[in-house]
């Protein structure tokens, strides 16, 4: 998968989990053009340690160090376990 597709996966994650917009009030082709520039959205205060590490792993700022799907799939599945 691309870089930017793992980004997009943390960008859908976090308004998964949040119910919220990421970027609320901004216009989606400068946010397109801002997070392939490498801004990442904020995360609120009551996103849990173990899924804030998950998000951090889609937004690293070297492409080759984000997260692959394998490996929040995992990670997720783990989540899965801990919350479930």
């Amino acid at each position: 998968m691309s870089d930017m597709v793992m980004t997009s996966e943390g960008i859908t994650l976090l308004e998964i989990v949040t119910r919220e917009e990421p970027y609320p009030g901004m216009d989606p082709l400068f946010v397109a053009t801002k997070v392939a520039g490498g801004m990442i959205p904020d995360f609120p205060e009551k996103i849990s340690i173990p899924f804030e590490a998950l998000l951090a792993g889609c937004f690293k700022q070297e492409p080759s160090e984000r997260w692959t799907f394998a490996q929040i799939v995992k990670q997720t599945q783990e989540l899965r376990k801990i919350f479930h």
